[in-house]
């Protein structure tokens, strides 16, 4: 097995040598947002394309990968170097993922896993995408690594740094505010252990109230830029989304919040599509001078949400198990032909400059290596269609409750704060793949530990009854 990981693991890091010398990076619609934070911290001025007519910082996105959008950005093409930084935050992740499975099973096994990890199409596929999704990959490793040094290795003197370092990704990724809550929680339960330690009492208090302090930052800067309440101006939005246009969970037609929606949308939209659409028309016809920003059109989405869901709790509750596995099962994150290098029409509207930020630009052009990223894509589509209902019913989900309830202490903290992670968002938010991809490698340790687990008893049992 020794000389197969090695093999795989070389193999890992060839393809990724190929990957920065013959791929580029790619623009979505939500690397727009991200980068025109940036350079909004840059020029002072912001802009939003059609259909979009903001004319201050849109908070949708979380704030920290613009800042690194900004800090990058000194240097000429700079995609190739957040081309390299985001394949690095893999090598990272693959990092934190060994050292933890290295610790269950055999060295060579690990580094088998850890290879297939950094193989992993999702992964490929996104290192090429102008997104924070590497990073939160990165940083939700290295909460469970940090995790497993507090829990398994007992350096009880990481929490109040793992309570920080929480806050500060939810930064990165607003859904992480579930991984701080989790790491709330670790904290307040050694501060009942230490008992009359008050130092370690002290430090972890200090580490709550600064952490505190960052989100109640970035609040108070979020609320300068926008005149939101909170981390985002796009909650309203995302609960609307969730609500209305998914669900049609909508309230009385007589409702004054969903009246004054109507009006605003001359009854000429449908409301039961996603938020952009009518927020464009009510945006681009200046119909009333109160709902002309972003933000106070998603306090009217976000008013008209909440009236449907008072209206429908109890639908909107039966139904929350099937949106959560909807998470799982809906289309894939990464669907044809929006991915592909071969469509030329897709690649005149993306390809461009955002800055140093040249787009589709890899440092080598290869009409040879555009067949294989189209050869990626188009096959993992195709697997990921045929196995993503198997896959999450037979194994992730029974390795999820495996997890929770082994005597493992780290591993149950895992499997509490994946759930947590990646259940409580579909409360709010429609479900998608992309929001449950930075918690891929804590799937997989839980997949990896769930499946030695259930060997051990297979054996135990046999040796029994031998």
């Amino acid at each position: 097995m020794g000389s197969v990981s090695k093999i795989s693991f070389l193999f890992a890091c060839g393809s990724y040598l190929f990957h920065i010398l013959f791929f580029w990076l790619y623009e979505t619609t939500d690397s727009w947002f991200y980068w025109a934070l940036a350079n909004f911290l840059k020029t002072g001025t912001y802009y939003a394309p059609t259909p979009y007519f903001y004319t201050v910082p849109s908070t949708m996105e979380p704030p920290l990968y613009s800042a690194f959008l900004y800090l990058i950005q000194i240097f000429p093409r700079a995609d190739i170097f957040i081309h390299t930084f985001q394949i690095l935050s893999l090598f990272g992740t693959a990092f934190f993922m060994y050292n933890i499975l290295s610790r269950i099973i055999s060295e060579s096994l690990s580094l088998f896993f850890v290879s297939l990890f950094l193989i992993w199409p999702a992964n490929i596929i996104y290192a090429t995408n102008l997104l924070s999704e590497n990073f939160a990959l990165f940083g939700v490793s290295l909460f469970g690594y940090l995790a497993f040094l507090i829990l398994e290795k007992k350096k009880r003197s990481y929490i109040p740094f793992f309570i920080v370092l929480s806050s500060v990704l939810v930064l990165l990724r607003y859904n992480f505010g579930t991984l701080f809550i989790c790491s709330l929680l670790l904290g307040f339960f050694e501060v009942i252990k230490q008992g009359e330690k008050t130092i370690q009492k002290a430090k972890i208090l200090i580490a709550i109230v600064l952490s505190l302090g960052i989100l109640l930052s970035w609040s108070i800067l979020n609320y300068q830029l926008n005149g939101s309440i909170g981390l985002s101006s796009g909650l309203g939005k995302s609960l609307y989304d969730r609500v209305i246009a998914q669900n049609r969970l909508v309230p009385p037609g007589d409702n004054p919040k969903l009246t004054l929606l109507r009006a605003l949308t001359d009854d000429q939209v449908n409301l039961f599509i996603a938020w952009w659409p009518p927020e464009a028309y009510i945006m681009s016809t200046k119909k009333d001078p109160l709902y002309s920003t972003e933000t106070s059109v998603n306090n009217v989405f976000r008013d008209v949400a909440l009236e449907g869901l008072k209206a429908n709790i109890g639908p909107y509750s039966i139904g929350i198990p099937t949106y959560y596995f909807q998470a799982y099962l809906n289309s894939p994150p990464f669907p044809p032909p929006r991915y592909l290098a071969t469509n030329v029409l897709l690649q005149k509207e993306r390809c461009r400059n955002l800055g140093t930020i040249e787009l589709c630009k890899p440092l080598i052009q290869s009409e040879f290596a555009k067949k294989i990223w189209d050869l990626i894509v188009v096959t993992s589509v195709k697997y990921y269609y045929m196995f993503n209902q198997p896959v999450f019913f037979l194994i992730i989900l029974p390795s999820l409750v495996i997890s929770f309830f082994s005597r493992n202490s780290f591993f149950r903290f895992m499997a509490l704060s994946y759930f947590l992670s990646t259940f409580i968002p579909t409360l709010v938010n429609h479900p998608d793949p992309r929001y449950v991809y930075p918690f891929l490698s804590l799937e997989m340790l839980l997949i990896v530990y769930a499946g030695i687990t259930v060997y051990g008893k297979i054996i135990k049992r046999r040796k029994v009854t031998a």
